[in-house]
């Protein structure tokens, strides 16, 4: 089993959003406050590394845009076959 490192991080909170994540802990949604805002800086950091993608490949498409896409190239060689 692979050793996990873990840090303790302390944040102030406005009242309102532990009020809701402790409903979803009490309903069983998370087992844990812990488990409920991991999954939910999970959620975010997955947010922003997609879009760091989505930003990355767009500039490498600019000016690609006259090139002929992937289906047209084999659709132009098999009608040369």
């Amino acid at each position: 089993m692979k050793m996990v490192h873990k840090v303790q991080v302390n944040i102030r909170l406005e009242t309102k959003i532990l009020e809701k994540i402790d409903y979803l802990v009490k309903i069983g949604v998370f087992k844990t406050r812990t488990e409920a805002f991991r999954n939910a800086l999970l959620m975010l950091i997955d947010k922003y590394y997609r879009e760091l993608l989505e930003e990355r490949l767009e500039g490498i498409r600019k000016g690609t845009e006259s090139y002929p896409n992937l289906t047209e190239i084999v659709v132009r060689m098999h009608e040369e076959e």
